[in-house]
């Protein structure tokens, strides 16, 4: 009964099983967030290449990372300030110290991004190279060359969106716990 996302129910997140999301606790950071906030990764991969139904079969692999120093927003003492920077591009995100919910918000963003608009770009792109790859009849190792280079081109395409994405969320985050507060004069304070 599972066979249809390769028994994945757990992180598979879409009918035909193409878009994984994993979560991963860290007991340290990244190079580029140490010991705070999180991370989130995004793959495509093409899997399968049918040169009789001139079909491509590509997956979206999407992980993210939380630190497992992270605090929930209610272990913080009244009147702390946590750090939230903005996305401005591909630069940008939670440095810490930060709230964890807020944290999951904003990977959450990057994550619903990927698995809905660049998840619907993918098949888009996917089904007109199909057509194209129909009428030019080329090899399987051409096909898959071709099917690969778009992957990439998809998710560079993508890449700002993808980031700034994180915004909306964490900032729906923190207006719907007003405890809480952006500190709109400073951005990458809040508290």
């Amino acid at each position: 009964q599972l066979a249809y996302c390769g028994n994945a129910a757990a992180s598979a997140v879409d009918l035909w099983g193409g878009v994984t999301v994993t979560k991963v606790v860290e007991t340290g950071g990244s190079p580029t967030q140490p010991n705070y906030g999180g991370e989130t990764s995004c793959n495509i991969k093409v899997t399968n290449v049918d040169i009789l139904t001139f079909t491509f079969t590509a997956e979206i692999y999407v992980q993210i990372k939380y630190c497992g120093t992270l605090l929930e927003s209610s272990k913080y003492p009244k009147g702390t300030l946590v750090e939230y920077t903005p996305h401005d591009g591909v630069y940008g995100g939670v440095l810490g110290p930060c709230v964890r919910e807020a944290a999951e918000a904003h990977e959450s963003g990057h994550a619903d991004y990927a698995t809905s608009i660049i998840y619907s770009s993918l098949d888009s792109e996917l089904n007109r190279l199909e057509k194209k790859w129909r009428v030019e009849g080329w090899s399987e190792t051409e096909a898959r060359n071709k099917a690969t280079t778009l992957c990439q081109q998809v998710l560079l395409n993508h890449l700002i969106k993808f980031n700034n994405a994180a915004n909306t969320t964490t900032t729906s985050w923190f207006n719907l716990n007003p405890e809480w507060r952006l500190v709109h004069g400073a951005p990458s304070k809040a508290r």
